[in-house]
């Protein structure tokens, strides 16, 4: 319980710390409440995948969200289905609100983004899923070069990691190629660790992705690998095959 409330405190600091720049913004040129400013998404993809693991049981995940960018501040919403029926059969929903500060350092893109991971019903389990993250990420496009290389590394810190399993320490960085015709090439590696133990084991595993993008009609095209090592299947709440070798397809839209 301690754990929700601290949780509901934090995504409740995101919304009005972020809002509360509104009326800074819209004393500049009145624009922070331009339409132009808001966007919206909506994806049907064959799973849900989250650092290696299936988080919507191996099914079919519906996802949507909505998001607010102005100069460099930005905050949003997003929600998909999940699967946790071995432990949590009321949780059928994870929900992420967010918010962060974007800016350029020289050639640099560097974000500051905090996350606040809910999951409704989990409780009620005494699972109490629900945690913050804090991910500072750093980046840079080589837009001079062919197929315009970018790359990224960035650092997610959580003080109670998912499951209440202790202090969270993620490391990722990917890479992405722009091709010809609307299509891209990106994947990403990472490390997530813990600080907590399962029966004396040390959490913590390796994640990786690789996948294929494609835009055609407004709609945009994943195909993707996932794969994981054997460490991440001490976290799994839901079956034994979470973290097995996996392609997903997803077709997304924005508005």
């Amino acid at each position: 319980m301690e754990s929700y409330e601290m949780n509901k405190s934090i995504t409740s600091i995101i919304l009005v710390a972020l809002m509360s720049t509104t009326p800074l913004a819209m004393a500049d040129d009145g624009g922070a409440l331009d339409l132009v400013n808001f966007s919206g998404n909506v994806a049907l993809g064959t799973d849900s995948i989250w650092r290696g693991e299936t988080q919507n049981d191996n099914q079919i995940a519906i996802s949507g969200g909505f998001d607010w960018g102005y100069g460099n501040f930005s905050l949003g919403v997003w929600a998909s289905s999940v699967d946790f029926t071995a432990v949590t059969p009321d949780t059928n929903l994870t929900v992420n609100v967010y918010g962060g500060y974007a800016t350029k350092l020289g050639p640099f893109d560097v974000n500051v983004d905090l996350y606040s991971y809910l999951y409704p019903g989990s409780d009620d389990a005494g699972a109490e899923l629900d945690y913050f993250e804090a991910i500072p990420k750093i980046g840079y496009t080589f837009a001079e070069s062919t197929l315009e290389p970018s790359i990224y590394v960035q650092y997610g810190y959580s003080p109670d990691y998912f499951g209440e399993e202790g202090t969270g320490h993620n490391v990722e960085g990917g890479l992405g190629l722009t091709l010809p015709m609307g299509f891209g090439v990106d994947g990403a590696i990472g490390h997530q660790s813990l600080d907590g133990d399962v029966n004396g084991t040390k959490i913590k595993w390796t994640y990786w992705n690789v996948g294929v993008t494609y835009s055609v009609l407004g709609f945009d095209l994943d195909a993707r690998y996932h794969g994981a090592d054997e460490n991440s299947d001490i976290l799994w709440l839901a079956n034994d095959e979470a973290n097995e070798d996996i392609v997903t397809f997803t077709v997304s839209r924005s508005f």
